[in-house]
């Protein structure tokens, strides 16, 4: 039970979250920098690697999420075999 409920914000641990957060700093420092701050550009090249990140986590929790379910289904067909043996 304790390892359902620890699962939100483990992905931040990934080593690709990690990566993710250090290209993104790196990206936005770069368009500070390079790019007009008025461009499409600046404002494409943050949103995919904000984009990058957000996909990580939510690819994380949703294969948690669907863990977490699986377990819960077993946990019912088990209650009912249960159930069914009274």
């Amino acid at each position: 039970m304790q390892d359902e409920n620890n699962q939100q914000g483990g992905y931040r641990k990934l080593p690709f979250f990690k990566q993710s957060e250090i290209i993104y700093d790196f990206t936005v420092e770069f368009v500070k920098k390079y790019i007009d701050y008025k461009s499409r550009t600046k404002d494409q090249m943050e949103q995919a690697v904000r984009s990058g990140k957000q996909n990580i986590a939510e690819g994380y929790l949703q294969k948690s999420l669907s863990v977490r379910v699986d377990r819960k289904r077993q946990r019912l067909r088990s209650w009912s075999c249960f159930n069914g043996d009274f």
